[in-house]
């Protein structure tokens, strides 16, 4: 068993102490309980049961979470995105702020990912070309929010 998941002894318990807490919530008692321990479509299995055995086996759809190829952290998964195109002179525009981009021909596609970190007021952007990380900068986030009447 993997720590962190309910054993069909607790999942009983906590069905329990739902029935018993409140007359209203039977008829949802008595579904949840019904789906949870009662044989289940084409496999003939208890739901809880099954559930409990392909976690002990690994065969759960449950996996350890890795950074996708060719990203280098989390922050370039779980972040805001854009893209923009480089001008003549290796720059492009961000809410009218000019920002070089180092390593990238002119005309070319930069894939933009930004973390704002709200303790320091700024916004790292990670200037992505290719699949490679080209560039690293850090501006405030207050002058990346235009302010809307």
């Amino acid at each position: 068993m993997m720590p962190g998941h309910p054993t069909l002894k607790a999942m009983a318990h906590k069905i329990a102490a739902v029935r018993t807490a409140s007359t209203m919530d039977q008829p949802r008692t008595r579904h949840t309980e019904r789906r949870s321990f009662d044989r289940a479509g084409t496999t003939g299995e208890i739901p809880a049961v099954r559930l409990e055995k392909a976690l002990e086996e690994g065969a759960a759809l449950f996996r350890p979470f890795k950074v996708p190829f060719p990203y280098e952290s989390t922050h370039d998964v779980f972040c805001l995105r854009d893209s923009r195109i480089t001008n003549s002179y290796r720059k492009i525009s961000l809410n009218g702020i000019e920002l070089r981009v180092p390593g990238v021909d002119p005309h070319e596609k930069v894939d933009l990912r930004m973390i704002p970190d709200s303790e320091k007021g700024l916004t790292e952007i990670r200037f992505w070309h290719n699949g490679k990380l080209v560039s690293t900068q850090k501006i405030k986030t207050s002058s990346l929010i235009p302010v809307r009447f």
